[in-house]
């Protein structure tokens, strides 16, 4: 193509955009120049989208043990009876002293014992208590005490083991009695035995007591 051409080319597009400026509208012009472009949203790229929070699961309360029924006095003096190959059982109102291997009858022996009252009530009555005991310990007196005799044989007698439902201490079996005072109420709270009664009494028990809780029941 001829350079004469070309420039005629030109020319005339030069002509048609004068021509085109001059001919429209002016605010299209000016709408063109002011429309702002869009913003450009920069994203962090450290930062991670955050995800809905779920929400806690409710924590189980933690299992309980299973509660222990707690054993009554009479299961444990049926218990006792059980395990234990002797049972002494007190008659206040014969003043007997009877011990018993399972249901057989060793041995009995006549006694004195504190009964101006059918049960005692305070520290300071004179009388034998009621109640299913154990014996605690055999003690030896005969220094320390001989007018009691050469053995104390002592009795737990708190208050799940009285009948009144008091506790006391002090209270057992031991010697010292005279034959006269055998089969009557003394201002005691023990049980009194004659000394060859209570040391043929040791006899018996004195190994087994020491294994098991020898079960002494004074009755009315």
């Amino acid at each position: 193509m001829k350079l004469q051409t070309i420039l005629f080319i030109l020319m005339l597009l030069a002509a048609l955009a004068v021509t085109a400026f001059n001919f429209l509208p002016q605010s299209i012009w000016q709408r063109a120049a002011l429309t702002p472009e869009p913003p450009v949203t920069v994203v962090d790229s450290l930062e991670q989208p955050t995800e809905p929070e779920i929400p806690a699961e409710r924590a189980e309360p933690p299992l309980q043990p299973p509660q222990q029924r707690e054993t009554t006095n009479a299961e444990l003096l049926r218990r006792d009876r059980d395990l234990s190959p002797f049972t002494i059982e007190v008659s206040k109102s014969s003043y007997q002293l009877r011990l018993f291997q399972g249901d057989s009858l060793v041995t009995s022996y006549s006694v004195a014992l504190g009964n101006e009252r059918a049960d005692k009530l305070a520290k300071d009555d004179p009388i034998t208590p009621l109640g299913n005991f154990y014996i605690v310990s055999i003690e030896n007196t005969s220094l320390r005490h001989p007018e009691e005799g050469p053995w104390f044989i002592r009795l737990h007698t708190g208050h799940f083991d009285t009948a009144s439902g008091r506790a006391f201490s002090g209270i057992g079996i031991k010697g010292g009695a005279a034959p006269r005072e055998l089969g009557k109420s003394l201002h005691t709270d023990c049980i009194i035995m004659q000394n060859k009664d209570i040391i043929d009494l040791k006899g018996h028990i004195q190994y087994d007591y020491k294994q098991v809780r020898l079960p002494v029941i004074i009755r009315p």
